[in-house]
């Protein structure tokens, strides 16, 4: 009777456990595209500026 009431607690615990994980990879491979394109955009910025030198 424990080991069922063990599998009744577990199976459902450990499918919430996968999707949250594969909503959580989701948005982490979201955020890193973001952050890869906030760089590069801040490093074409910067590239900019020295090329055309000092403003002031």
């Amino acid at each position: 009777m424990t080991t069922v009431l063990g599998l009744i607690a577990a199976i459902p615990l450990l499918l919430a456990h996968n999707i949250l994980s594969g909503q959580a990879d989701h948005i982490r491979g979201m955020l890193e595209k973001q952050s890869i394109s906030l760089v590069a955009e801040q490093a074409e910025t910067t590239d900019n500026q020295a090329a055309i030198g000092p403003t002031a």
